[in-house]
């Protein structure tokens, strides 16, 4: 999955950006994004995940819980 030019607030999100999302996959396709490596990642402990997810998250080191 290629992706775009993301944006916050209809801004382009720069290098050491924080992403903040509820779902481990859209974390996890990020990670895949050699352009994003800089982002710091983070996901919520509530919305649309489960505490397994939550759980599998705690051994991805780019992936930071909150």
């Amino acid at each position: 999955m290629a992706v775009g030019k993301p944006t916050r607030g209809g801004s382009v999100l720069e290098e050491g950006e924080d992403f903040v999302e509820d779902r481990l996959a859209t974390l996890k396709n990020v990670i895949k994004e050699p352009a994003l490596d800089q982002w710091n990642l983070y996901l919520v402990n509530w919305g649309y995940n489960t505490p397994k997810e939550r759980e599998d998250a705690e051994g991805i080191s780019r992936i930071q819980i909150i």
